[in-house]
């Protein structure tokens, strides 16, 4: 699927097109405004009873409001409460060597903060996975996490992932999908008459598109998401260079001194983050001591 480009003054795109749920700020909204659906993922995903996370869940953690959606410099997460568990729900639109392990050590805060008895992370990723992943694909794949030793952490922490272009390939194949990937691929997909088609004579999908829908009238929304793609292409085209030119190779011999190479070719300190598996934090303090 092609991505939409400069989205905000293009009315013929619009009429054709919705802000994809692959967009952070969209896909929290629409489960923080339509809990029905978050239910109805939840449910599917791990099995709590949809009726008890309507009655139960508490989303304990937003910082997405949509009001202030043009403060781009805020980080949404959503997280909910359901009884005993924590759920963090995050969506992942590109790859990258780093993502892995950012969202391993985010869900890692959430149990030291939390304490929960259950943490759980669900993350839809929309992007072709490299080349770490192997055997059989799937839409859902469940991941228990390991100590040092290699040993199964025992303690209540899941993650699932959801793989969007898996998804995306089965539909645009004509491989017939169950009830649940429908759903998930509503994320997935941008065009209105494939998103109609796709959520025909069905409650949930209906809300999913509606939601869209409406979402993608607002224009401080529409002009965060052209101004998110410009970033996001040129991070790409950085990320592009730094392979290109070796600049990754070096990582096992000195993945600090690689950071600092790439950040004296004022290469952007996200990229620079996801390249090299550091933290944000410690390449801003690179970037200080250059």
């Amino acid at each position: 699927m092609v991505t939409i480009k400069g989205y905000t003054n293009n009315s013929e795109l619009r009429k054709k097109e919705v802000i994809p749920g692959t967009f952070d700020a969209v896909f929290k909204a629409v489960l923080t405004e339509e809990k029905e659906v978050l239910a109805e993922i939840i449910e599917l995903v791990i099995g709590i009873p949809k009726e008890e996370v309507i009655k139960n869940g508490v989303i304990i953690n937003s910082e997405y409001v949509r009001e202030n959606i043009i403060e781009t410099d805020k980080k949404s997460d959503l997280l909910i409460s359901i009884g005993d568990n924590v759920i963090n729900l995050e969506m992942d639109r590109r790859y990258y060597s780093g993502s892995n392990k950012k969202n391993n050590k985010y869900i890692h805060k959430i149990v030291n903060h939390y304490n929960s008895k259950n943490t759980v992370q669900i993350c839809f990723t929309s992007y072709k996975e490299g080349e770490e992943l192997k055997g059989e694909k799937k839409s859902i794949r469940k991941y228990m996490f390991q100590d040092s030793d290699g040993n199964v952490e025992d303690y209540g922490l899941e993650k699932y992932k959801i793989d969007l272009e898996y998804i995306e390939n089965k539909y645009y194949n004509n491989d017939e999908l169950t009830r649940r990937e429908k759903i998930f691929l509503m994320f997935k997909e941008s065009n209105r008459e494939k998103l109609k088609e796709i959520s025909k004579g069905d409650k949930i999908m209906d809300k999913i598109y509606k939601r869209l829908d409406k979402l993608s009238e607002d224009e401080a929304l529409s002009l965060l998401y052209d101004e998110k793609e410009r970033e996001e292409e040129k991070k790409q085209a950085e990320i592009e260079y730094a392979e290109e030119h070796g600049l990754n190779k070096g990582i096992s011999q000195g993945i600090k001194q690689t950071a600092k190479n790439m950040l004296e070719r004022n290469m952007n300190i996200d990229v620079v983050a996801e390249i090299t598996g550091l933290s944000l934090e410690e390449v801003i303090k690179l970037k200080e001591d250059i």
